[in-house]
């Protein structure tokens, strides 16, 4: 699929700038500007042009000007498509308001709350997160719920550090225009939405089966393993069993994809088949059904972009057998990728996505070629290889983007596939048949408990690999330049295997070099230094101390902060900068390089107090002594009269106001600063502070 043969895949030259067109508007329309009918009145004006330039252009040399005014039209599709997404104008945050929605996901049950989903009436296509704080009178609720609620609707902080996963943006991709902390007594339930019952029914199925899930008393990995493969719920995997699928490689079985939903669609054509197939359209008829259950399915579980591909792939392949047409693989997924992203844009960003898209497309250019290396006479040998090689060219065309996002690599990939992937194809036909079969309960537990069995059997078999030594190659680290230069590469490979053209060769060697030159010179310029910068997890502050060998100690000032949510947040950085694994510093800790206690922090010179709320000490009797210090951190939430406190016992130039303060708080401790001559930061502004 080279550039002069790109007439070939009519649809990927319409996916091309529809992705451009979505990519442009998130980066550098963001504002979400109020001038939508501006780009509705160019969209038409390149329409009416578009059928113009068909109509009264007839020389073939000016075919270009149709071509390049479709390019512009489908492009500011895609622009378009990211401003009507969500009107997010009629939002007033932090201020209380009136809001009535509808339940749309499963409860989360958190160590405090309950988390759910909600679907807002107004502003449309608009879900807020609800979390409900956990009492003697809590209610669960479930999908297709009717609530009315008061409160502030408070949007999530966008990260400023470009290397830390930023919820804010994540949050705002998912449709969510906020957070709302609400107790029980102040929600009230008006009823099951009527509108949309199929809906409502598939999940009061999927409830009942959960429950019947839990009937048979099995632990926690377990059960998270059977509603991850059959009810598309992970939010039970625990970070320990997500971490061993990933660093055995084989985390893709988890998510519903081509391998599930195929088995639905063989089991359940065949079924129909069986029933209708000798009348006379009985093969269209089953194909009709086998349809309608995968897209039941879809909502089923919940519709991730997986599973969605998954279907509309299979969709098309049964159409293409009913109609005795040969498809064009590439058309095919191009088709649903542009469908997908018109319904929404937002899809374009999500990591499934992405990956779910990149290991069908390699598994199309490069399984064929590689299939040919070698042909095993025997069945088996036939499956083994069969199974190598997909297994190689998904994990080659999603590795890039793996490295990205996780900073990993797994090196056993291919041995755990080989014995993961015929344990989960066994384990999804006792489970399907275990479901359909749900009504006879003692055939359906005998199956169940099979599938049990087989689950741990799963589990321990990933667990081996993922404590292997070398399972995995950690703290890798590559920008978005180098990540396009990866799949450059491999599209450059591609087409030395299909061509064998000198200059496919002379590009791969060309592009290799400079993504090796890179890498060599970003490692030089992000070499570890001494350093001391403070950094916020929401708005909670940690710090960073680093050695000039990469030793790093994080310390925490607030104690309610968890180190896991830390890596998340700085991996990545620690990552580029090539740090050593984090030393977690909480209690005190005083060594010949940090001291850390009474909620006093020193570091090459630098000393900083922490007035935390609520405060560990009254600040009156740490110290009849007035401390001289270098920078004193308020939390958030401590105002003006109570700051006044902090400097009976302390006394510093500059004065740090955590993340996320009232404007109340800022104001009032800005103005004692500026009456005192002492220098005034809030970390809003920069989200980080730099000590060294």
């Amino acid at each position: 699929m080279g550039f002069e043969s790109l007439h070939k895949y009519p649809l990927v030259r319409i996916l091309i700038p529809l992705l451009g067109g979505i990519l442009f508007a998130d980066q550098f329309l963001e504002s979400r500007l109020n001038n939508q009918t501006v780009w509705i009145i160019a969209c038409l004006a390149l329409f009416i042009s578009l059928i113009s330039a068909h109509r009264f252009i007839h020389k073939f040399k000016l075919r270009w000007i149709f071509g390049l005014n479709l390019f512009f039209l489908v492009f500011l599709i895609g622009v378009c498509r990211i401003f009507t997404q969500s009107d997010l104008s009629s939002v007033v945050y932090d201020k209380p308001g009136f809001y009535k929605g509808v339940v749309d996901s499963y409860p989360k049950v958190k160590l405090k709350s309950v988390e759910y989903l909600v679907k807002l009436e107004s502003p449309s296509h608009s879900q807020v997160l609800l979390r409900v704080a956990k009492d003697s009178l809590n209610r669960v609720y479930h999908n297709g719920d009717v609530l009315a609620f008061y409160g502030k609707v408070h949007q999530q902080e966008r990260s400023v550090d470009p290397d830390a996963f930023d919820y804010g943006l994540y949050l705002k991709r998912k449709g969510i225009i906020g957070t709302l902390t609400l107790a029980s007594t102040e929600i009230k339930y008006l009823g099951e939405f009527s509108q949309n019952s199929i809906q409502n029914f598939l999940f009061r199925q999927k409830t009942k089966l959960l429950d019947y899930y839990k009937s048979f008393d099995v632990g926690p990995d377990v059960l998270a393993i059977l509603s991850a493969l059959t009810l598309g719920i992970k939010d039970d995997l625990s970070v320990e069993l997500k971490d061993a699928f990933s660093i055995a490689g084989v985390s893709h079985v988890l998510a519903l994809s081509g391998l599930h939903i195929g088995l639905l669609f063989f089991l359940t054509n065949g079924f129909f088949l069986l029933l209708f197939g000798k009348y006379r359209y009985g093969k269209l008829l089953a194909l009709c059904l086998t349809l309608v259950f995968l897209w039941l399915f879809v909502i089923f579980v919940g519709a991730s972009p997986s599973v969605v591909r998954s279907v509309l792939l299979f969709s098309l392949m049964g159409v293409s057998l009913s109609t005795q047409r040969r498809g064009n693989s590439i058309n095919s997924l191009a088709f649903v990728a542009i469908i997908m992203l018109l319904y929404n844009p937002n899809w374009l960003f999500d990591v499934g996505f992405q990956l779910s898209f990149s290991a069908v497309l390699s598994i199309l250019l490069f399984s064929r070629p590689t299939l040919e290396l070698y042909h095993p006479k025997s069945k088996i040998g036939i499956y083994l290889w069969s199974s190598l090689v997909i297994s190689l060219v998904a994990q080659l065309g999603t590795s890039p983007l793996i490295i990205y996002y996780f900073g990993s690599f797994p090196t056993y990939f291919l041995l755990a596939n080989l014995i993961v992937i015929p344990l989960i194809t066994i384990l999804l036909y006792i489970l399907v048949v275990s479901v359909l079969t749900y009504a006879c309960t003692s055939l359906s537990s005998v199956l169940l408990l099979i599938a049990i069995h087989l689950t741990e059997w799963l589990n321990g078999v990933v667990r081996m690999f993922s404590t292997l030594p070398l399972s995995s190659i950690k703290s890798l680290y590559i920008n978005t330049f180098e990540l396009t230069l990866l799949y450059a590469i491999l599209f450059f490979v591609y087409k030395l295997i299909f061509s064998s053209r000198v200059k496919w060769l002379y590009c791969i060697l060309s592009f290799s070099f400079l993504f090796i030159s890179c890498r060599l010179v970003l490692n030089e310029l992000n070499k570890p230094h001494v350093s001391m910068q403070l950094y916020c997890n929401g708005n909670k502050p940690f710090v960073e101390c680093v050695e000039e060998d990469g030793l790093l100690w994080v310390v925490q000032p607030d104690s309610t902060l968890k180190s896991s949510n830390i890596v998340l947040t700085a991996q990545r950085r620690w990552s580029r900068l090539q740090y050593q694994d984090p030393l977690f510093v909480k209690d005190s800790c005083v060594n010949d390089a940090l001291f850390w206690n009474n909620s006093i922090l020193y570091y090459k010179g630098k000393s900083i107090y922490w007035y935390m709320y609520p405060s560990q000490k009254r600040i009156e009797t740490l110290s009849k002594i007035k401390f001289e210090l270098d920078y004193i951190y308020i939390d958030r939430r401590i105002g003006k009269e109570r700051f006044k406190n902090v400097f009976n016992t302390f006394h510093a130039n500059t004065v740090i106001m955590g993340r996320g303060a009232s404007e109340k708080n800022k104001k009032g401790i800005k103005e004692y600063c500026d009456a005192n001559n002492l220098n005034f930061i809030s970390l809003d502004e920069k989200g980080y502070f730099k000590f060294l």
